[in-house]
């Protein structure tokens, strides 16, 4: 959202190009540091905007120039204000990342992992590679009863024609 419509001259081609890739079937995913910025998302598609009838929004917990680790509690104002229906995943800065990622799980959300924001197992070390800390996940949340999205689960939520 703070990259797409920063300038508000541009927001008419920033529609165009939204409404473009729309029409190619892109998954276009909204990324999102705060609750102001989902508001604004909200009103944007409400005013027609934002073309996808069903957007997909990326939660940002923590902040990387304030190297400040995401918390699980920065989700539950998200999703207040989030629209019924709405597709949304969560990412995570520094070693809370686990906690943010279990968090989301368990109350709907997707997730994404990795290096981009965080390079810190739970207890401190530093990961070996985006691998080791999506088997960590992928653990916890086994434990917890649940299960990784098939290739045709994730297709279809990613919006690939393939699914």
């Amino acid at each position: 959202m703070r990259e797409l419509f920063s300038d508000a001259a541009l927001q008419a081609e920033v529609v165009a190009f939204l409404a473009r890739l729309e029409q190619r079937g892109t998954m276009v995913q909204y990324i999102v540091y705060s609750r102001d910025e989902l508001l604004r998302l909200v009103r944007l598609h409400g005013d027609g905007a934002i073309p996808q009838a069903v957007p997909q929004v990326l939660f940002v917990l923590g902040a990387y120039a304030e190297q400040r680790d995401g918390q699980p509690s920065e989700l539950l104002p998200l999703l207040g204000a989030l629209p019924a229906g709405w597709a949304w995943s969560v990412c995570a800065f520094g070693r809370g990342e686990l906690r943010c990622i279990v968090a989301a799980a368990l109350l709907g959300g997707h997730a994404r992992i990795g290096f981009e924001n965080n390079l810190w197992l739970p207890d401190g070390s530093v990961a070996r590679d985006n691998a080791e800390l999506i088997g960590i996940t992928h653990d916890a949340l086994t434990r917890l009863g649940m299960r990784q999205s098939t290739l045709a689960e994730a297709r279809r939520f990613l919006r690939d024609p393939r699914s």
